[in-house]
């Protein structure tokens, strides 16, 4: 009896320290799609360029002043602006001269306490920059695209599953031998590595390159007429077209996936920061307008201590956003109104 029962433990352990080294056991692996077969790190949020646009100020720098409504001043709440002195009736004197007004020492202006006769409010958040460190952590460690993936560590595959063992040759961790039998991608079955592809292997590489190049370059096109030619300068679309013919030629040209891909990460953050100044010119028109109608709202409440501004501050904020990401003229005017509705 326990000579059987020796029997079966051995049996036990030998199925426990063997078997894992055996075909059937070995873990399967796939193709990484967090980097896009590239092994590198990828940040979605600031397209690998490290920078956000300010949250604050949605990459303006800084706020038209919506109390002077970015004038810089004041009109003198005595003279109104015609800068004649009045009697306490708020009647011109007969014999009164134009530039009489003691309250605005007759300019007709009052200095704008908010923004101190600039007209314009200096974002803190940013520094006026425009934009702020990206808030993604990995992206922090690995900017712009010069960091290992963390989900392949730059092997270009994951495993799927635990339990890979580095002395198991599945192509990836070890550098298979000419003739060596490896591992394939569905962890079950095993080919016979060789370094010379045959002629229908090559075929079959050309054909998925291709196809992965047909669809970069429509995505590459999608990115590249994000904004109407219309709304960009001479200069800035030329500049533009550049960048994109570029990306083109050295994504027709790319021998492989990784080529392909660290072509078009590469130009298309650039494309994307190269924003339209007509068309950025008239976002902000967009959401001074918004800030304007908020402020109005707010400060002609009849009852201001019993009222809470900081619903109607969200709703501004939300809308300024959603028009600073806007495409087109059309689409930041809707928004404009949307948002001017909600303050009636």
């Amino acid at each position: 009896m326990r000579k059987i029962f020796r029997t079966v433990l051995l049996a036990v352990l030998l199925s426990v320290f063997i078997i894992p080294f055996t075909e059937s056991n070995a873990k399967e692996y796939e193709e990484c799609y967090h980097c896009e077969m590239t092994g590198a790190y990828h940040c979605k949020f600031c397209n690998d360029t490290g920078e956000l646009f300010c949250r604050d100020c949605v990459g303006k720098g800084g706020y038209y002043c919506s109390y002077c409504d970015g004038k810089g001043y004041l009109v003198c709440t005595s003279c109104n602006g015609d800068t004649y002195i009045r009697t306490g009736e708020g009647e011109i004197p007969p014999d009164a001269e134009p530039g009489t007004c003691g309250h605005c020492n007759g300019t007709g202006k009052l200095d704008c306490i908010i923004c101190h006769n600039d007209g314009w409010i200096k974002c803190t958040t940013c520094n006026e920059t425009g934009f702020e460190k990206c808030h993604n952590g990995e992206c922090d460690k690995a900017r712009a695209n010069k960091g290992v993936c963390t989900y392949c560590q730059g092997t270009k595959y994951m495993v799927v599953g635990i339990g890979m063992k580095p002395e198991w040759n599945d192509g990836l961790n070890n550098i298979p031998k000419e003739g060596e039998l490896i591992w394939c991608n569905d962890g079950e079955s095993t080919y016979r590595y060789h370094k010379t592809p045959t002629a229908s292997e090559v075929k079959k590489a050309n054909d998925e390159l291709e196809a992965y190049k047909k669809k970069t370059l429509e995505n590459i096109g999608k990115v590249f007429n994000t904004y109407d030619e219309s709304y960009y300068s001479k200069k800035e679309y030329k500049k533009l077209k550049k960048i994109y013919d570029t990306c083109v030629t050295a994504i027709n040209t790319a021998s492989d996936i990784e080529e392909v891909n660290k072509a078009y990460y590469k130009n298309k953050a650039k494309l994307q920061r190269l924003r339209p100044s007509k068309l950025d010119k008239y976002l902000i028109e967009m959401q001074y307008k918004i800030r304007k109608e908020e402020f109005n709202f707010i400060t002609g409440q009849k009852d201001p201590d019993n009222f809470d501004p900081r619903p109607y501050e969200e709703i501004s904020g939300e809308y300024c956003v959603k028009v600073a990401e806007a495409s087109s003229k059309s689409k930041a005017k809707k928004l404009m109104k949307k948002a001017v509705a909600k303050f009636k």
